[in-house]
Order: C-alpha cells, then sequence, then structure tokens
C-alpha cells in the first residue's frame, strides 16, 4: 500500500492525504506488523490516528492515516450493523493544498496556441458531424 502511495501521491499532496478502513494490523497490540505500519507512516510524514475505543472484538483495526499536521478526533459508534463498530472522525486543521504556477514566457504565443487548441478542436467536431 505504502509503495502504491508513493508512486501514486505527488509528495506536495501528502499532507492532504487521508487513509481510513480496515488495515488488519491491531494497533493495541505490539506486533512486528503494528511497528512496520507506524514506520512506513512517519516515513511519509503521516500519522496513525486510532479511535478512542476499540473497533472489533478488542482490537483495534479501523484507524485513519493521515498528515501529522490535522487535528483529528474520532468517536467509536456501538452500532449492530457489522463485526466492526463504525468510527465517526472529525478533522481540523487541515492545511491548503499547495498548487504550483504556471508562467508563460510568451503571453502572446501561450494564447496563441490554447486558441488554435481549443477552436481547433471546435472546427474538426464541427467538420466530422
Amino acid at each position: 500500500m505504502f509503495r502504491n502511495i508513493e508512486k501514486i501521491i505527488p509528495s506536495e499532496y501528502l499532507s492532504n492525504t487521508i487513509l481510513v478502513g480496515d488495515f488488519d494490523v491491531n494497533l493495541d497490540v505490539n506486533s512486528p506488523e503494528r511497528d512496520l505500519l507506524l514506520s512506513l507512516a512517519k516515513s511519509l510524514s503521516l500519522k496513525i490516528f486510532s479511535p478512542d475505543k476499540s473497533t472489533r472484538r478488542g482490537a483495534t483495526l479501523d484507524f485513519m492515516i493521515a498528515s501529522r499536521a490535522m487535528n483529528i478526533t474520532s468517536n467509536v459508534i456501538d452500532a449492530i450493523v457489522s463485526d466492526h463498530k463504525a468510527v465517526e472522525w472529525r478533522l481540523t486543521n487541515i492545511q491548503p493544498m499547495l498548487r504550483k504556477s504556471i508562467k508563460a514566457v510568451n503571453q502572446k504565443l501561450a494564447r496563441m496556441v490554447s486558441e488554435q487548441a481549443l477552436y481547433g478542436l471546435m472546427i474538426l467536431r464541427n467538420f466530422w458531424k
């Protein structure tokens, strides 16, 4: 999962990445899997947020992985809909996404290319009708 996160999500967007689910790793028990998950999250500057109570038969398998900068609180809901308890998450301090601005060195050329791309496509569409 973490290898795919590194491939798919650019590093500048990791501060807005939120993963929620059943990760099949019990956070309540020290284990190599738990330690590996904590280490991998930390390597991407992410943090594991655990709910305030266990989510499945005394184990915490459902949790959130998100930016350390976020303030996250949770509430475990004791509903008998599934073998897992539902978790309600409240997120605050979500960082705005940083976007790189594109600067055109030659404004006239950029406008001309854009217009040709837009109008040329429209001309082709009308031609094939």
